[in-house]
């Protein structure tokens, strides 16, 4: 499911990022663009239901997505940030509707939590933006006990 989410943030005009913490992006800050970027961020958890007849789990996946962009700068007036955060509001939501696209047959979202972040700082810049918290259903066929 990851190569999924990936390519879903790279389909909406986003670039890609992975981070288990959103501290780390200050390495990759030094080498990469970071305006408008979809970062999958933090563990995943996958709490599964195992069906025995066939041999299919179905499995629900804890994520975060982050969408961000650099705050204009120190002192922008309220106005500018909440223009930025409208703009990536729409890219959320684009990712929310094609990832619907991914989940198996008669499987829905769970549900979503979407809040905007506080700022998160890189370097001397400062990142803002929204932060999706998803559970996702994902089937994963395992193959029977040979005998």
């Amino acid at each position: 499911m990851i190569e999924q989410i990936k390519a879903i943030i790279e389909s909406i005009g986003l670039t890609y990022f992975r981070s288990i913490n959103p501290k780390d992006l200050n390495e990759q800050a030094v080498k990469k663009s970071m305006t408008d970027i979809g970062v999958l961020a933090g563990l995943i958890e996958i709490n599964a239901t195992f069906n025995e007849e066939t041999y299919q789990a179905v499995e629900l996946w804890d994520f975060t997505i982050l969408f961000l962009t650099l705050a204009p700068n120190i002192d922008t007036p309220a106005e500018e940030i909440d223009s930025a955060l409208d703009a990536l509001l729409i890219k959320a939501h684009e990712f929310i509707a094609e990832f619907q696209d991914i989940i198996p047959a008669s499987y829905f979202l769970e549900g979503y939590t979407l809040a905007s972040t506080d700022s998160v700082n890189i370097t001397t810049e400062v990142l803002i933006g929204w932060e999706l918290k998803l559970t996702a259903p994902f089937i994963e066929n395992l193959c029977p006990p040979t005998i």
